[in-house]
């Protein structure tokens, strides 16, 4: 009699995870779109290749269901927390070519994983900063100013 043979089963394509990313405290204090920027970033690394990943603001906008400015304060939020380094800078001329970034816990061209985001040390992100000058980056204002609850009776009265 012939003996049954184990079926192999494959597994569809995946990307890893890992727990100690996380379980960081990094990644703990990191906002939840951050983290799902990072796992669009992560599901475009290659482990063969150990090359840079690379995703636009408008495609990351769209996969997200964010406006591309809100992308914007996630790459530097995930700078800031050691998860992503950049490794070429975007490039406008012509077409356009959009930054390149190392992942932290991701070996790059040979090199192990740096692991930034284990040296973290509690500096709360700060979203209206820059990440380069540290000062105030200026925002378009869209709601309207805080008055005082009484400031339309007033007015009226004085009319």
């Amino acid at each position: 009699m012939k003996t049954k043979q184990k079926q192999k089963t494959k597994l569809p394509p995946f990307f890893p995870v890992f727990i100690e990313t996380v379980k960081s405290p990094a990644w703990l204090a990191m906002s939840c779109d951050a983290r799902s920027l990072y796992v669009q970033l992560k599901q475009r690394y290659n482990r063969k290749e150990q090359k840079a990943v690379y995703l636009s603001r408008r495609t990351a906008a769209k996969e997200l269901g964010a406006n591309k400015d809100t992308i914007g304060v996630l790459y530097r939020e995930l700078r800031h927390f050691g998860f992503i380094v950049q490794v070429q800078a975007a490039r406008f001329g012509g077409k356009g070519e959009a930054a390149r970034y190392r992942l932290a816990d991701e070996p790059y061209l040979g090199q192990p994983p740096g692991m930034d985001f284990t040296r973290w040390r509690g500096a709360a992100f700060r979203r209206g900063l820059s990440d380069r000058t540290g000062q105030a980056v200026r925002r378009r204002r869209t709601e309207t100013p805080n008055f005082p609850a009484n400031h339309l009776s007033d007015a009226v009265g004085q009319i």
